[in-house]
């Protein structure tokens, strides 16, 4: 069943408690400030508290703040409440020091089982170390000898000679798993940032394996056949991760919501390139032979559609961020759509092709990455993606059949939040439409103009329309056999219906 109109969609999340009231924000700094949880002060401070509850719908997840676990069990539980209230939830990590991390777990999940709020971890850094280092698992040259030539920082090996199964860190994993199952902790979302470390096929990775004898062997056509490297190569990652990752955490938790950076259902391509992918921020790595699509200035690369699957994740992760090349991809003279059309891009492929039974969350990220740190270095007119159209991004996403986002935004939560939150509280006075609706509008324009996403639920339409060209008129856009017409409103939604 895919995201697409006159289809319904299961609900998705846990069933939160009714908000609490948290702090009055004129004593909270003190409090937080005596107890041990400064960092998140100025956070709970400038993010008001929800007026509606969420009802059956996840939380925003915060990846970079950590929780204040030096804090007394009185202050934690009153920052696990004013989070709560705001609909925002921080992360517990599966740390390399495993009693530390059990005593913590204990601690903080339980406190957050008595609240009854989700249980989300990051096993980010016990999820690394898939691809071994061991020359049994290089390339192998026409002389014999091994060889790795990758350009990567990690320079996997030949993706031929490796297997899906790593007993080391599956067995980190399980552990984790059956010691939070055996302490009665529930785990309800499992989320990693694993990237780095396994077989990957660009920058020089398909030039070593053509040189490779293993590899020729295997794919026959690797000369000139880049979709058939590539597959193997995104084939074993995802079975790498069902191995070690997947499977042993459905083993004690089978209802888990687990995920994992990047990882989502996709039309074939990625609209990205991330910055271990390019030659340097903004100047993405081109190979001959590969068909890349192009926009202007963009490369669009294809991508192997059955990795998601493959992985057995389900919950779906895309990467929406601000990367420094999408401002120099487009010379659209409105600065603040070529932001919003790459990063739209990406979030409307993964939306278009995720089930409606896998939550979509993707990975979130407004303020460029990679810009150069001098002003004379940038582009002429450069300027990050403004906070309201940052807010017009998150309205579109969440009309596209996002559910809910993970916010990685180290330094600036504050400034990102504001505007993600202001969003997603908004949404919530139209909860029936995100329950029960179906997204029914993915395109956009390939020129600055008129951007249309709606919601459709019991005969109506739930609209979002963000201008990006003068003069605004009312458009009508034709829609299962009718037309939409959607007036001009201004930095609000509209419940339309079809005529």
């Amino acid at each position: 069943m895919k995201r697409t109109a006159g289809e319904s969609r299961p609900l998705v999340g846990l069933l939160l408690l009714p908000l609490l009231l948290c702090p009055a924000t004129s004593t909270w700094a003190a409090e937080a400030a005596r107890d041990g949880v400064a960092p998140l002060a100025a956070l709970l401070e400038a993010i008001p508290p929800l007026t509606s509850p969420l009802g059956q719908r996840p939380p925003l997840f915060l990846w970079s703040p950590e929780l204040p676990v030096t804090a007394s069990d009185a202050q934690l539980e009153t920052t696990l409440r004013a989070l709560q209230a705001r609909g925002l939830c921080l992360f517990l990590r599966w740390q390399p020091d495993a009693s530390n991390t059990m005593t913590q777990l204990r601690r903080v999940a339980g406190i957050h089982k008595k609240l009854g709020l989700p249980v989300a971890v990051d096993a980010t850094p016990v999820s690394h170390g898939l691809f071994p280092k061991a020359d049994s698992y290089s390339h192998v040259g026409q002389d014999g000898k091994p060889f790795r030539g990758s350009g990567l920082s990690w320079n996997p090996g030949c993706p031929c000679r490796a297997t899906s199964r790593n007993d080391a860190v599956r067995g980190r994993i399980d552990s984790y798993a059956r010691a939070q199952q055996a302490a009665e902790l529930p785990l309800d979302y499992w989320i990693s940032d694993w990237e780095l470390d396994g077989p990957n096929e660009w920058k020089q990775s398909w030039a070593a394996a053509r040189k490779c004898v293993t590899c020729c062997r295997q794919i026959p056509d690797i000369a000139t056949n880049f979709a058939a490297f590539q597959a193997v190569v995104r084939q074993l990652r995802a079975e790498m991760q069902r191995e070690n990752f997947v499977r042993p955490v459905q083993a004690c938790f089978p209802a888990v919501r687990i995920g994992n950076y990047a990882m989502n259902p996709h039309d074939g391509y990625r609209y990205y390139w991330d910055y271990y992918e390019e030659d340097a921020f903004g100047k993405p790595n081109l190979t001959d032979g590969i068909a890349y699509r192009r926009e202007q200035g963009a490369y669009y690369r294809p991508w192997w559609r059955g990795e998601f699957e493959t992985s057995g994740y389900n919950l779906a992760a895309p990467v929406i961020y601000a990367w420094y090349h999408l401002f120099a991809n487009y010379a659209f003279t409105n600065t603040d759509y070529r932001w919003f059309y790459g990063m739209l891009l990406e979030g409307s492929s993964a939306a278009r092709h995720t089930p409606a039974n896998t939550p979509l969350i993707p990975f979130l990220h407004g303020m460029p990455i990679g810009a150069p740190d001098k002003t004379s270095d940038r582009p002429v007119g450069f300027a990050p993606l403004n906070a309201a159209m940052f807010k017009e991004l998150v309205w579109h996403l969440l009309l596209r059949g996002a559910d809910s986002f993970i916010l990685w935004a180290p330094g600036d939560e504050v400034r990102e939040l504001q505007p993600l939150q202001a969003a997603y509280a908004e949404s919530l006075a139209y909860q029936e439409f995100f329950e029960k609706g179906t997204p029914a509008l993915f395109d956009l324009p390939d020129q600055p103009g008129v951007v249309v996403s709606a919601m459709k639920w019991n005969g109506k339409l739930l609209v979002r329309r963000t201008d990006f060209a003068d003069p605004a008129a009312p458009v009508i856009i034709p829609l299962d056999g009718k037309q939409l017409f959607v007036p001009v409103a201004p930095g609000r939604c509209q419940v339309l219906t079809l005529e």
